[in-house]
C-alpha cells in the first residue's frame, strides 16, 4: 500500500450492541494492534489520571467509592453513568472532559505500536479520533437486533436497553462518511470472513482510495 511513512490506522465505530467489538476482534485476529476507546476513557478516570479531578471536583462523593486496593477513593462508573444518560447536558459535559484526554492518549498508543492498529470508539466521528484514521468503518445491525444483544450479553431489561440506545440518537453515523459500512446481523463466523476480506482489500490497495459500500 502506497501510504509513506503513515501508519495504517483503521477506526471502527457504530451504535451500542452493534457489534463493532467483533470486528475489532477479527482484525486483532489479523495482526493489528487493538484499542478500545471505552476502555480507555475508563483508565482515564482513576485517581492520578487526567479526568479523575474534574469528574469529583463537578460530582463529589456522589461519584466516589472505596476500594481494597487504593487508599484513595475511585469513580463509580456505573453511578457516574447512571447520572450523565439521565442528563444530556452532563453527557456533553463529561465528553468534554474525556474526548481530548482519550484522543491524547490513544494518539501515543499508536505512536508506540509497531504494527497496524485498529481503534474501536463509538464517538469516533465526532471527536479527534477520526483524524487520527487512514479509514472509517462503520458496524450496523437494525435496533431490534441490538436490544436483543444488550438484553442476552449485558442482561439489560428492556426498558434500559431502549434507554442505552436512544441516549445515542444524536450522533452522526451517515454512511457517506465511511469507507465500508459493516451488516453484523449474520453469522459471526460470515461476519469475520467478510471483514478479514475488507482487511486484506485495504492492505493490497495501491490507492488508499476509498472503497465501495461494503
Amino acid at each position: 500500500m502506497k501510504s509513506g511513512n503513515r501508519k495504517l490506522v483503521l477506526g471502527v465505530t457504530g451504535a451500542i450492541a452493534s457489534g463493532k467489538s467483533e470486528i475489532r476482534r477479527a482484525l486483532e485476529s489479523a495482526g493489528c494492534l487493538g484499542i478500545d476507546a471505552d476502555l480507555v476513557s475508563h483508565e482515564l478516570i482513576h485517581s492520578g489520571e487526567p479526568a479523575y479531578t474534574p469528574i469529583v471536583a463537578r460530582y463529589g462523593e456522589a461519584v466516589l467509592q472505596s476500594t481494597e486496593i487504593s487508599e484513595t477513593q475511585e469513580i463509580n462508573r456505573k453511578e457516574l453513568a447512571r447520572i450523565v444518560f439521565s442528563d444530556e447536558n452532563e453527557l456533553k459535559w463529561l465528553e468534554s472532559v474525556l474526548h481530548p484526554a482519550v484522543t491524547q492518549r490513544i494518539r501515543s498508543l499508536i505512536l508506540a505500536a509497531e504494527r497496524p492498529v485498529v481503534i474501536e470508539a463509538i464517538k469516533l466521528m465526532d471527536s479527534g479520533l477520526k483524524n487520527l484514521c487512514t479509514q472509517c468503518w462503520l458496524a450496523d445491525a437494525d435496533e431490534k437486533i441490538r436490544i436483543a444483544r444488550l438484553m442476552e450479553k449485558r442482561g439489560y431489561s428492556y426498558e434500559t436497553a431502549v434507554h442505552r440506545i436512544a441516549a445515542q440518537k444524536s450522533i452522526d453515523w451517515n454512511s457517506y462518511r465511511f469507507n465500508a459500512i459493516i451488516d453484523t446481523a449474520v453469522p459471526l463466523e460470515e461476519l469475520w470472513e467478510h471483514t478479514l476480506m475488507l482487511w486484506n482489500r485495504l492492505i493490497q490497495d495501491d490507492s488508499g482510495s476509498v472503497f465501495p459500500r461494503a
